[in-house]
């Protein structure tokens, strides 16, 4: 009877092709011999021509390369260098992922191409450095939730904010949320649990990363007209970022060069018209939230809303709150709140020393 090694000799040639070789790299087949040796298995070049042969019977793209000598390797993969190069892009951006569980997950993807083409990933475009949650539950989060809809059951969990030390705090009382779940809706980079709420009888947007102690409920999922007819798009189109408001017709006037702004905000289906002098007229559904103001500021005077006159008087108190926390700013450094005593005339300086840090030293708030 043949030995395991010999037993496992297609695998193994298998897993030297996948790790090996690629469209631009492949192995003769006396290195072959000499892999299968370090593996602890011989063989003879027909065997290996046979176990190629299976190989390519079986749906690899195991061909020989037009050099000298032969070479042979596996040409074409389920995913390709430009797929796991994006895919990294997404999990080094990915700020519901930590640090650490974003590396594992490189790390898995560099596997589904050869060695060479491995190091080719690690010359990456650099990433603008993102802000990684420090919590790995948001996964197992996900899954309670999607376990409780699957038994039609409720969820409970805890809602928590950052204090003054940085450290989590509960913001949801002393007792945690029930609610049932609806939808799951992945916005903005992070998750969001969309329920039910029978206290407030009204649905409700929960970040599913700032959610803790979350378990499926004994409670059966709410059963009413308002959850049978919940319409996930409609719901989600008239929340601005995943904020809850009051949804209202916006009238904006956005000067042309904003159009590429106006089309990734609100699609290719937005409503406009094109006013002389190529002035952009928009009339779309929003929420009036902070959400909303903050997309409008970033553009400055490039962008106005016209109506309807609510929503302009709520932006223009908006500017006007932050306008007054610089209102007759003389450009001189003062503790936010006001107050304090200033230990030099130099800025810069002076926040140093109420830092406790040396002038000229890295000021790193991270």
């Amino acid at each position: 009877m043949p030995s395991e090694p010999q037993k496992l000799r297609l695998l193994h040639l298998c897993m030297i092709f996948v790790k090996e070789t690629d469209g631009d790299h492949g192995l003769t087949m006396p290195q072959i011999i000499e892999r299968l040796l370090e593996l602890g298995v011989t063989a003879e070049r027909k065997a290996i021509y046979r176990d190629i042969a299976v190989l390519q019977d079986f749906g690899m793209k195991v061909e020989k390369l037009p050099t000298s000598p032969v070479q042979y390797a596996l040409v074409e993969r389920c995913v390709s260098v430009t797929d796991c190069s994006l895919m990294i892009d997404a999990l080094q951006g990915c700020p519901y992922l930590t640090k650490r569980k974003s590396q594992d997950l490189v790390r898995i993807v560099k596997k589904l191409v050869s060695k060479e083409q491995a190091k080719r990933l690690d010359k990456r475009v650099h990433l603008q450095q993102r802000v990684h949650t420090q919590f790995s539950s948001v996964f197992s989060n996900v899954d309670v939730i999607q376990r409780a809809l699957s038994e039609r059951r409720k969820v409970e969990f805890r809602l928590y904010t950052y204090g003054l030390d940085k450290e989590p705090q509960v913001t949801s009382g002393t007792a945690p949320l029930v609610v049932t779940p609806v939808e799951l809706v992945y916005s903005d980079s992070l998750y969001h649990l969309i329920g039910y709420n029978h206290v407030c009888q009204d649905f409700a947007v929960y970040r599913v990363d700032r959610m803790q102690q979350v378990r499926v409920s004994k409670q059966v999922a709410d059963r009413n007209d308002s959850i049978a007819l919940f319409d996930i798009e409609e719901y989600t189109s008239r929340v601005f970022g995943m904020f809850s408001g009051e949804p209202v017709y916006a009238t904006l006037r956005a000067k042309p060069q904003l159009m590429g702004e106006i089309i990734d905000r609100f699609g290719t289906d937005v409503r406009l018209r094109i006013l002389p002098g190529d002035t952009i007229h928009v009339y779309e559904r929003v929420v009036q939230t902070p959400k909303f103001y903050g997309w409008i500021a970033q553009f400055g005077n490039q962008i106005e809303i016209e109506g309807p006159p609510p929503l302009r008087k709520g932006y223009a108190d908006f500017i006007r709150q932050i306008s007054q926390v610089y209102h007759e700013d003389d450009g001189t450094y003062r503790p936010f709140g006001g107050g304090g005593i200033f230990l030099s005339d130099n800025p810069a300086e002076e926040l140093g020393l109420q830092l406790g840090l040396q002038q000229g030293s890295d000021l790193s708030l991270g």
